[in-house]
């Protein structure tokens, strides 16, 4: 195989694998179904090869499970897991925040105020889902800790598919956003300590939020 044709297929794999990976975090996918190489290769007119790279790069960022002779599965989750998340995840911004709030400059503020406005405007629940990710990242960028942030993204990346509860959520607008402003005004006005409990505060409910909708979508069979 030629340079040229493995450039290709590194492109068509990062395609296919960003296409699968929103499929499972909205939840057109489901968790526990099979995913079949056939069918992702006629999808996406291709080959094989990409589609297996693919799969790889999914597996080894938790969407999905491989087993020997049983192919390919959207990973099964369940609250215990979540409520692990939850406490991994408030240790890590604790500290991202501790550090990052004092570092905010005027243009991190205004590009916060950008993506923010950009999420309220918006009227595909997915956009504003993905917007809403990425505000978070920069959030915590200005802490300047790469170590952690490779761990966190590690962390997000294997319980993304809990968030497809959360984005259902914000398709019926029934979780607001107006709390960022709050914390973003607390930061202004330099109380980093009582930014960072808001916020972690915040967190809390929204992981409480997806509990509670995880365990109906479970009785409907959806986790199952």
């Amino acid at each position: 195989m030629n340079t040229s044709s493995i450039e290709v297929n590194k492109t068509k794999a990062s395609m296919i694998s960003v296409s699968l990976r929103n499929a499972i975090i909205f939840g057109d996918l489901k968790p526990g179904e099979k995913i079949t190489e056939s069918k992702i290769s006629k999808k996406f007119n291709t080959s094989h090869i990409p589609v297996r790279e693919a799969l790889k790069q999914l597996e080894r960022e938790g969407f999905i499970e491989s087993k020997a002779y049983s192919g390919n599965n959207v990973r099964k989750v369940s609250d215990n897991n979540l409520r692990e998340f939850n406490l991994l995840h408030k240790m890590f911004i604790r500290n991202f925040l501790k550090f990052a709030i004092p570092l905010y400059t005027a243009a991190d503020y205004k590009q916060f105020s950008i993506i923010l406005k950009k999420i309220e405007s918006s009227k595909d629940y997915r956009e504003a889902s993905l917007l809403l990710i990425e505000l978070n990242t920069k959030l915590y960028a200005p802490a300047n800790m790469p170590y952690m942030s490779s761990l966190l993204k590690k962390l997000f990346y294997d319980n993304l598919i809990y968030l497809s509860v959360f984005f259902k959520e914000i398709s019926k607008g029934k979780i607001s956003i107006g709390y960022i402003n709050k914390f973003l005004k607390l930061c202004r006005n330099g109380k980093t300590k009582e930014a960072t409990a808001f916020w972690i505060r915040k967190q809390d409910q929204g992981i409480k939020i997806l509990i509670k909708h995880f365990k109906k979508e479970k009785e409907n069979n959806y986790f199952n």
